[in-house]
């Protein structure tokens, strides 16, 4: 399993840290004004839209191309520029997917056209409506932008023909609402399912890779043996109607043999596993309790239960909450103090809590900070129901 430190371009670095460790992350990118505006731009442009799965990178019509290029950039760039730092684009389209079988997309990665042992280049990929198994969502392998080193171009074998079978039982479907986005590394093993719907699934894409990343393309000579060609930026909006052909741009690097051609299910099931080791190591929180045995219960289960208040102190809390003539002024038959109270009472309640309660957790906690504390009350009320919920996030997972 390939790892390696990359130069970050993510703005944010939660997202980077995803990224580098799943090989893709969604997003929240377009407004439903920008939906519609792209979708409006793709059905005043383009007359016809072939069958099964096509892009709109494949017409021969550069001026065509061109416009919907420029025309896709003009809604994203700003958009994008928000997300991303240090980068450049390879160009944009549309991926527009048919009702029927023909639409499959097999299990496959993208074209190496970095090196990805120092750099990483990848899609963002945009619904233009919702898209779940229905209609063609992605559907990707996590983790498995580091499966494999082996070369991919449209001159050599997929990498994958060998063991898509087993591929296939390891794949999750991306949904996501119309503007959300996934971003992912070309490397990133994906698919998607044909669309069953009775309407045609449409997308925008966007391609990018590091700024200081040379772009690059790998060919086969006439010896058989892979030819590395350095491209320019703008190079796979005019190539992908030359696909099987050698570049007309660019300057050749260096020749050399292919040692690997396809990827081994013995290798695949080896690096699938060490993912599995890294990311549950990453979701370990940072320990809180004194106790191994706590902390192992709480990472396990999500809670724990420890003898916390004597009698007394129970008594001296209770006291405390009568004086303060809390009422359910709702008739929800729930009510939280720091809701029904004044800031001010608020403060003070808080602080009668964490001065009879805080000595108490020394002895179970290290390296803790309080930030809340509260009466939680549930009055005699058939109405006090609470449903099935989570807590807000208050910290970065």
């Amino acid at each position: 399993m390939k790892t390696s430190q990359k130069p970050s371009i993510f703005q944010d670095s939660g997202l980077q840290r995803s990224f580098e460790l799943n090989g893709y992350v969604t997003i929240p990118l377009l407004s439903k004004n920008e939906v519609s505006q792209l979708r409006a731009i793709y059905d005043q442009t383009v007359q016809s839209t072939p069958d099964g799965f096509y892009s709109s990178s494949f017409y021969s019509d550069e001026n065509l191309k061109s416009t919907l290029d420029e025309a896709i950039q003009c809604v994203l760039k700003n958009k994008v520029d928000a997300h991303f730092k240090a980068h450049q684009n390879l160009g944009t389209c549309y991926l527009s997917k048919s009702p029927g079988k023909e639409g499959e997309m097999p299990c496959h990665q993208d074209w190496t056209v970095v090196d990805e042992s120092t750099y990483d280049s990848m899609t963002i990929w945009i619904p233009l409506q919702d898209v779940d198994g229905q209609n063609g969502a992605l559907q990707v392998v996590p983790g498995s932008h580091r499966f494999s080193d082996i070369i991919r171009s449209p001159f050599f074998p997929s990498p994958l023909s060998e063991i898509e079978e087993e591929i296939r039982k390891d794949l999750v479907q991306v949904p996501l609402k119309a503007g959300e986005a996934i971003v992912f590394s070309h490397a990133l093993i994906h698919a998607s399912p044909p669309n069953k719907s009775n309407q045609m699934r449409l997308a925008v894409t966007y391609g990018l890779i590091h700024k200081d990343a040379e772009l690059m393309f790998y060919a086969k000579n006439e010896e058989g043996q892979a030819e590395q060609y350095a491209v320019p930026v703008e190079f796979f909006k005019a190539y992908n109607t030359a696909i099987g052909t050698k570049p007309k741009v660019g300057t050749i690097l260096k020749s050399f043999p292919l040692e690997k051609t396809h990827l081994k299910l013995e290798d695949y099931r080896k690096s699938r596993k060490q993912f599995q080791i890294e990311k549950s190591k990453q979701q370990k929180m940072i320990p809180i309790f004194k106790s191994k045995e706590h902390q192992e219960f709480f990472e396990k289960e999500g809670y724990l239960c420890l003898p916390l208040l004597n009698e007394s102190e129970v008594n001296d809390l209770y006291s405390y909450f009568e004086g303060l003539g809390l009422k359910d002024e709702n008739d929800h038959g729930f009510v939280v103090s720091m809701d029904g109270l004044d800031m001010d009472t608020s403060r003070k309640v808080r602080e009668k809590i964490w001065n009879t309660i805080l000595p108490k957790f020394d002895q179970y906690l290290e390296n803790y900070k309080p930030f809340v504390a509260s009466y939680v009350v549930k009055e005699s009320n058939p109405k006090g129901v609470v449903p099935a919920h989570q807590d807000w996030s208050f910290v970065d997972k």
